[in-house]
């Protein structure tokens, strides 16, 4: 077994910022920030003030999952978390 649970690894190295998440998506800034108000994607790490980072690793979780909203995200990732840690 992995000491890497199968979701997200809260230390992921790999943060990108809220460009590198549009460039990735291949939407503008604009939409990107509008779909984050929506609570269409995962949460992104907050360092105080309006640097915000995403795990990337996580996105590619999320898209794999097929992109739930920011709370069915939460649920499956905690479920996940949950299995991992009583392994």
């Amino acid at each position: 077994m992995s000491d890497r649970p199968p979701i997200i690894n809260k230390l992921d190295p790999y943060l990108i910022t809220r460009t590198e998440v549009a460039k990735l998506f291949r939407v503008s800034l604009r939409t990107l920030r509008r779909r984050e108000q929506e609570g269409c994607l995962p949460a992104p790490v907050s360092f105080g003030g309006s640097k915000k980072l995403w795990s990337y690793h996580e996105l590619q979780c999320w898209v794999n999952a097929g992109t739930p909203t920011q709370i069915q995200w939460n649920k499956i990732r905690n479920s996940e978390m949950k299995n991992w840690r009583s392994n």
